[in-house]
């Protein structure tokens, strides 16, 4: 059974996934080496700032929608129908909104505190960019992950990745490249494949002419009070996961230069680039750990788990070491002067790729489970562990101290959230 599930659309969507991964990382790269390249250390960490602060706010509000429609998916699929579907649309509109007006009013509130006046716009614009790209692409994506139409989300990422590029290419060309302008191009290139992806997935699941219909406000609301313990777990996770994601910049901000921020945010990139070598099996092992679920064979995935697991420890090890040489390689021989620290604050912050892509697949299974409070408990726990070593790292060493306290609240909700699972007897070939 398991040769089945590796040979036909699990590796195939796998695939697809890597294809994405390895292009979006190269892209990505490129990306953020020609940006801060350009910009400089101090206006890239201007611009890391940015993006940090309205990210964090729809981070709080965000309720993982892929995760929640591969799980209502998995769960309707034997009595038919997709009738959940218009009403994960209104909540996420709902959210979406709310998220971006809390955004706008922070930073007007509290972005002097952080940035000057032509930051604080670009900010402003930056929420803008996040509520464009972001609003429905969780609930597009897990439609096209249960489409096993993985190879279209992977073309649309790195055309969006092209397309940022192409953006650099022409603000250098014209000589007016700085950070609202950058912000402007990824927003512009965020809404049109953002579009496309949503268009893309009503037709994979609608393929006639019949289309999901939006559900009235007060249905909507039934809907999400009938599940709020996925939905609400689902932000309070994502709420304290914004601690490894952006939150930290924030911390650091207050205790280091924004040159230093500039140098934090590209060894971070640099690391969040050689993840996603084992990133594709988060991606493609969902709607599979569901499907188990749903069909109560729990020996089949426990023997799945176990040769995962396994199997992501052997890949760790290689990226890492790859990562430590390629990064070192570049910043020393390559990459303009000014950034020379970048090798240092990445050493102190990627070997949370060794402890933490071994148990990539624990937040998954819990969402599989429809246990997302495990994933809450075990995110909030990890993270305000996380943001106490980032705050004090901070504070007395500066930039390496936050990337080890970065590094740690990554590892810590996985780990947390993998002896959850066990004490809950979810890794047992047994019927929990």
């Amino acid at each position: 059974m398991l040769r089945s599930v590796w040979s036909s659309d699990f590796a195939r969507n796998l695939s697809w996934q890597y294809i994405a991964n390895i292009g979006v990382g190269v892209l990505g790269a490129i990306y953020i080496l020609l940006a801060a390249a350009n910009l400089g250390a101090a206006d890239f960490g201007r611009y890391t700032i940015v993006i940090a602060m309205p990210t964090i706010v729809f981070l709080v509000l965000d309720a993982r929608m892929q995760e929640v429609y591969i799980y209502f998916h998995a769960q309707s699929k034997k009595r038919g129908g997709t009738s959940f579907l218009g009403n994960l649309f209104v909540i996420e509109l709902v959210l979406r909104t709310i998220s971006l007006l809390v955004a706008l009013v922070i930073i007007l509130l509290f972005g002097s505190f952080f940035l000057d006046p032509l930051g604080i716009n670009a900010a402003m614009a930056a929420s803008i960019y996040v509520f464009l790209a972001k609003t429905t692409n969780g609930i597009a994506m897990g439609m096209l992950r249960v489409e096993n139409k993985l190879d279209l989300v992977a073309k649309t990422q790195l055309a969006d990745w092209l397309t940022r590029i192409f953006t650099i290419g022409i603000l250098l060309l014209i000589d007016e490249i700085d950070v609202i302008n950058l912000v402007i191009g990824q927003a512009l290139s965020g809404l049109f494949f953002n579009l496309f992806l949503l268009i893309m997935a009503i037709k994979a699941v609608y393929p006639g002419a019949r289309k999901a219909e939006l559900p009235g406000p007060p249905v909507a609301w039934r809907f999400f009070s009938s599940n709020r313990r996925i939905f609400l777990s689902n932000q309070a996770t994502n709420a304290s996961d914004s601690v490894a994601k952006e939150l930290d910049v924030i911390i650091l901000s207050l205790f280091v230069t924004l040159p230093s921020v500039g140098i934090y945010k590209l060894a971070k990139s640099c690391v969040a680039i050689i993840w996603r070598l084992g990133d594709p099996i988060f991606i493609v092992i969902m709607p599979k750990l569901a499907q188990l679920v749903a069909e109560n064979s729990w020996a089949e995935l426990a023997s799945l788990l176990k040769k995962l697991t396994m199997g992501l420890f052997i890949l760790s090890v290689i990226i890492y070491v790859a990562g430590l040489l390629g990064v070192w390689l570049v910043f020393n021989y390559i990459y303009p002067a000014g950034f020379e620290d970048v090798p240092i604050v990445f050493f102190w912050m990627a070997w949370t790729i060794l402890t933490t892509l071994p148990l990539i697949w624990v937040h998954p299974l819990a969402a599989s489970y429809g246990r997302p409070d495990l994933q809450m408990i075990a995110s909030v726990a990890g993270n305000l562990i996380g943001l106490a070593i980032i705050a004090a790292g901070s504070a007395q060493y500066g930039a390496y101290g936050g990337a080890f306290g970065a590094a740690s609240a990554m590892f810590l909700p996985m780990l947390f959230c993998a002896l959850l699972l066990k004490s809950k007897g979810y890794l047992n070939a047994e019927r929990p």
